[in-house]
């Protein structure tokens, strides 16, 4: 996670730029040239090779949520499938996605994925929008919580990084969450950037 958010930050808006790393797993760092007083329940990471923070949280969704579905639901052209799936989603419920544990330490590793308001009118498509919503809103979670945090600074812009960021549609679904100017890696494995 360290790796993928120093590969993925806006050289132009560095310290007020957050890094949002979608792999197996989703992190959102932002860069700090000093420990804040007061973090909260953000974890802190000091990279003593550039004298800077690392300051965040990961939690167990993103890329690990698309792939268990990918498994349980679509087998072909996946990509393609998982969009036009997408598109034709009504979505009138919710996915709480911690379907492995959650990272976070304000859950709990035993915590699971729930369907909330699934009704006999549901199909397909309105679980795959569902689903990936989720992805979405799990991210915007991980931002708030940073940004709450963290309120002395502001966060003007975020940097999408990692497998799903591949994914253009889920990019826009965040993009709109998120609220501020979103910006996607050219070479989507910030990892080795990093």
């Amino acid at each position: 996670a360290i790796c993928a958010c120093l590969g993925s930050s806006n050289p132009r808006n560095i310290y007020n730029n957050a890094a949002e790393v979608s792999g197996t797993v989703t992190s959102i760092r932002v860069i700090c040239k000093k420990k804040p007083k007061k973090i909260g329940t953000l974890k802190v990471s000091y990279i003593p090779l550039i004298d800077r923070y690392l300051i965040g949280l990961s939690n167990n969704f993103g890329g690990g949520i698309v792939e268990w579905y990918k498994n349980f639901f679509i087998k072909k052209n996946y990509y393609q499938e998982l969009k036009k799936s997408y598109l034709k989603g009504s979505n009138y419920f919710y996915f709480f996605p911690f379907i492995f544990g959650d990272r976070d330490m304000g859950f709990h590793q035993t915590s699971r994925g729930v369907f909330y308001g699934l009704g006999s009118n549901a199909n397909v498509h309105d679980l795959t929008k569902s689903v990936l919503d989720s992805a979405g809103f799990s991210s915007k979670y991980l931002f708030n919580r940073i940004s709450k945090d963290l309120n002395s600074r502001k966060i003007s812009s975020v940097t999408l990084s990692g497998g799903l960021s591949r994914l253009d549609f889920l990019n826009k679904i965040k993009a709109q969450l998120f609220g501020i100017k979103t910006y996607i890696c050219r070479d989507f494995e910030s990892t080795s950037l990093g």
